[in-house]
């Protein structure tokens, strides 16, 4: 019987984040939720800097739309690079944010789409078992059936 050496756990791209051990997906889509764009980086990086690669990815608008994201995209650094792209941020506040709280319009609290890109990530992590569980240990390969749930869901939406 010959006695294998086991590898050393994780993979590539693996590390300890907030919820543990893994990696993120950071996704931007439209406004039904459909995926746009996306990247995967490790569960320690800091999700504000994978936005401005995303948002640098989209093609140039001309007038203002809302862009909708959830506390860990809040900043107001991004806030303005938002507003210089000509998207309208829609960005909770941290609870313990170092920023004076700005009031609100009431109405704007009631577009909140969020859900939507959450909706998207429940679709694929149901759907494609592939995702939502991550064996390989090279991130390219991740990476290809990511991109290949994401066309799944275009085809789907697309075909009926």
């Amino acid at each position: 019987m010959a006695l294998f050496h086991l590898g050393a756990g994780g993979g590539e791209c693996v590390e300890y984040g907030y919820k543990g051990k893994g990696v993120l997906m950071h996704m931007i889509g439209d406004g039904h939720g459909m995926p746009l764009r996306f990247s995967v980086t490790s569960a320690k990086g800091d999700e504000r800097k994978q936005l401005v690669a995303l948002v640098n990815q989209l093609p140039v608008i001309r007038k203002f739309h809302f862009f909708y994201a959830d506390k860990g995209y809040d900043a107001n650094w991004i806030r303005l690079y938002l507003v210089r792209k000509n998207w309208y941020p829609m960005i909770p506040r941290r609870k313990f944010a170092t920023s004076p709280r700005v009031k609100t319009n009431p109405m704007l609290k009631k577009l909140n789409c969020r859900w939507k890109i959450e909706r998207t990530f429940a679709w694929i992590k149901r759907k494609y078992r592939r995702i939502q569980t991550r064996w390989e240990r090279r991130m390219c390969y991740w990476e290809g059936f990511v991109s290949v749930a994401m066309i799944m869901l275009w085809v789907e939406k697309l075909v009926g």
